[in-house]
């Protein structure tokens, strides 16, 4: 048997280290008491995804409206009119949507102005999405995105059938012009401006 060795020994002084931090851990813990001991966060992820989606849900969706440009369909809204009865018009045909007032809307410099044909008779489509504010065929457009002069704010030109049993349904601008040179369309421009700006239109949507 060998004699006990003077020298000292690294392996037992480190597990007796780690003892001794173990020991006063658990000493540690029992002196502050549950009450005291840390507790977990809350993770905020789920309360962010609640909130989120509580919020989506009560953000009002403007309802798309369908009109025409050169020939194709197109979507767009119409959340301001300068016209106060224009404005009531527009809010009815869209249901619970409401269209806002604004009267300075009708200031605004008839450079910054695309232009909207609107149909005061004529056709009546079948199809209520495809029918303009007035009761008559979709309203037509100048212009679209893309184009130098297009504008979500339009000037309204009513347009009317001399002869309403003739009528037929108008997809652009052209053919309206053509159509008023003939006889067959009286156009009236107005001061009204509405807020039209494009969400789908041919080679593009937002």
């Amino acid at each position: 048997m060998n004699p006990p060795s003077d020298k000292p020994n690294p392996r037992a002084d480190r597990r007796l280290l780690t003892i001794g931090v173990a020991v006063a851990g658990a000493l540690l813990l029992a002196a502050c008491g549950s009450d005291d001991a840390p507790q977990a966060v809350p993770s905020a992820t789920s309360d962010t995804t609640e909130v989120t989606a509580e919020a989506s849900s009560e953000t009002p969706a403007l309802p798309a409206v369908n009109g025409y440009y050169d020939d194709q369909e197109i979507m767009f809204v119409h959340p301001e009119a300068s016209d106060a009865d224009i404005a009531a018009t527009l809010e009815t045909m869209m249901g619970s949507s409401p269209v806002i007032h604004v009267p300075a809307l009708a200031d605004v410099p008839t450079s910054a102005l695309a232009t909207v044909y609107v149909f005061t008779n004529g056709v009546v489509p079948n199809d209520m999405g495809t029918m303009g504010p007035l009761g008559f065929q979709a309203d037509v457009f100048d212009s679209a995105p893309g184009d130098a002069s297009y504008s979500p704010l339009r000037r309204v030109v009513k347009v009317t059938w001399q002869d309403p049993a003739s009528a037929t349904t108008h997809t652009n601008t052209e053919s309206i012009l053509t159509a008023e040179a003939d006889g067959q369309l009286q156009l009236e421009p107005t001061d009204i401006v509405v807020n039209m700006p494009f969400l789908a239109w041919p080679g593009g949507q937002r």
